[in-house]
């Protein structure tokens, strides 16, 4: 039996309205009918469920309905279960200082990179992403060096029907060219994303391991013009990044 004949229809449609909620903002019950394609009958019935869980809250001023603090609560737990976290984020504080670049630590999930702890830099120049916001995995260093621990097939039956958007001057636009770039970050240990998720930023990335499998990855973004021609500063971060790292994975 197909196991999609099993799977409960309702609380389907319920996750995708609170996907697009999380994606769009407040919206109405015609607005979410609208952008799912669903009826607004079953539309209607689904929020009020969700809004009597908590799940949901309304606005009485404009109609409109949006996510509840409830959700943050949820994500906050299952970020405070992290072994080792407050070891994880001294870390992290310890190379944002000795670098002066923002630190991030992600993890992969359904072929999208969600940042679960950062660390920010003082430079007002830098790539800011939420916690808990996912970004696409094929064009950022993090998604690159949690894929590298995929086989092919794996990552392949992921991005078969992928439409790969272009997001900076160096992004990887097909799945032969992703598949190429990730036998380099095997055999080199780290990834680099040179312009691929933004336009003048660069990142590295390495693994951290728990048991030989990498759960999680961590990185370290910055402006490419404060290293214009300073080819050995750029290599000293990467050196502090992989040193980093590799304490990260003996803790676990």
């Amino acid at each position: 039996m197909d196991s999609s004949t099993e799977l409960i229809q309702s609380i389907l449609k319920a996750v995708r309205i609170m996907e697009e909620l999380d994606r769009s903002g407040a919206l109405g019950i015609r607005e979410i009918a609208h952008s799912l394609d669903l009826g607004k009958s079953s539309v209607h019935r689904i929020v009020s469920t969700l809004k009597h869980a908590g799940w949901i809250v309304g606005n009485e001023k404009n109609g409109k309905n949006e996510l509840s603090y409830k959700l943050f609560s949820i994500g906050s737990n299952v970020v405070k279960r992290i072994s080792h976290r407050d070891f994880f984020h001294k870390k992290m504080e310890q190379l944002c200082d000795s670098t002066g670049e923002n630190v991030n630590l992600g993890l992969l999930f359904r072929g999208e990179v969600f940042h679960i702890d950062k660390v920010e830099s003082k430079s007002p120049i830098k790539v800011d992403v939420g916690l808990g916001t996912p970004t696409s995995a094929y064009n950022t260093a993090l998604g690159k060096v949690l894929l590298a621990e995929m086989s092919g097939l794996e990552v392949t039956e992921l991005f078969k029907d992928y439409r790969f958007v272009k997001t900076g001057k160096n992004t990887i636009l097909s799945l032969p060219e992703l598949l190429h770039e990730l036998e380099r970050v095997r055999t080199q240990g780290y990834a680099c994303d040179n312009e691929e998720y933004a336009e003048n930023m660069i990142c590295y990335a390495v693994p951290v391991k728990n048991r030989s499998k990498s759960e999680y990855a961590l990185s370290v973004s910055f402006p490419k013009y404060r290293y214009e021609n300073k080819p050995e500063e750029m290599e000293k971060i990467l050196k502090e990044l992989i040193a980093t790292g590799r304490a990260l994975s003996e803790s676990g």
